[in-house]
């Protein structure tokens, strides 16, 4: 087994929200990829955004946001670890560095806001719903779990594909937005919902993983 997914458990709901304003301070997104390059300097979560669908998510029901994992929750430290030497030290490090939380990516804070909102007493129900949908799979999953952990931040669904393409996931989950790097991602994925790609250092890092399983016997034992 090489992909998995986590749910909460809960059943899509119809709430009253807060205001998206309530979270500009942390976000930006533009059509303009040096503004939002500029934006990334000042530690401002931001993201190219792609065009928008004429078919919108439900806005009365509660708030859902998707994320991609290594270079938008998290640091392109795994990013950089592939690019320099290769898929099997990658694996090395994440297996060795499994309980060690990954550094922070350009949504981290954002990811936090948003469980903060998920926890607010004030409301009966959450009005807020986040998913992770990674490209990374068993076992460099477990330094993920985690980071979250550690982070002690609420994750509704979790979704570790293993290169396979998240649109299917997209279509089903229905997010408001979804933030991913790599433009291999985010073009397919703009045509399901509306989607913001966060630049970066990223090439190819781990749709990779996906494709090794069929010819990795270590990949496969996971």
């Amino acid at each position: 087994m090489a992909d998995a997914t986590v749910e909460s458990g809960r059943l899509p709901r119809h709430l009253r929200m807060r205001s998206w304003s309530s979270l500009a301070p942390w976000t930006c997104t533009c059509a303009y990829e040096n503004d939002v390059q500029d934006a990334l300097k000042t530690g401002t979560a931001a993201a190219v955004i792609y065009g928008t669908r004429k078919e919108e998510a439900n806005p009365s029901e509660e708030l859902r946001i998707a994320f991609d994992g290594d270079c938008v929750l998290f640091s392109d430290e795994a990013e950089r670890i592939y690019q320099e030497y290769g898929l099997d030290k990658f694996l090395e490090h994440e297996r060795h560095n499994a309980r060690k939380p990954l550094p922070d990516g350009p949504f981290a804070k954002l990811l936090r806001t948003l469980s903060k909102q998920q926890d607010d007493k004030r409301f009966k129900k959450s009005p807020v719903r986040t998913a992770l949908m990674t490209a990374r799979n068993l076992p460099a999953h477990l330094r993920v779990l985690n980071t979250l952990l550690t982070w002690e931040v609420n994750v509704d669904e979790a979704f570790f594909l293993g290169g396979l393409p998240k649109t299917d996931i997209l279509r089903a989950f229905r997010p408001h937005i979804f933030f991913d790097d790599q433009e291999v991602h985010c073009i397919p994925a703009s045509k399901v919902v509306s989607t913001g790609r966060v630049p970066g250092r990223s090439a190819n890092l781990l749709n990779v993983l996906g494709e090794s399983k069929q010819r990795s016997p270590a990949q496969k034992r996971h």
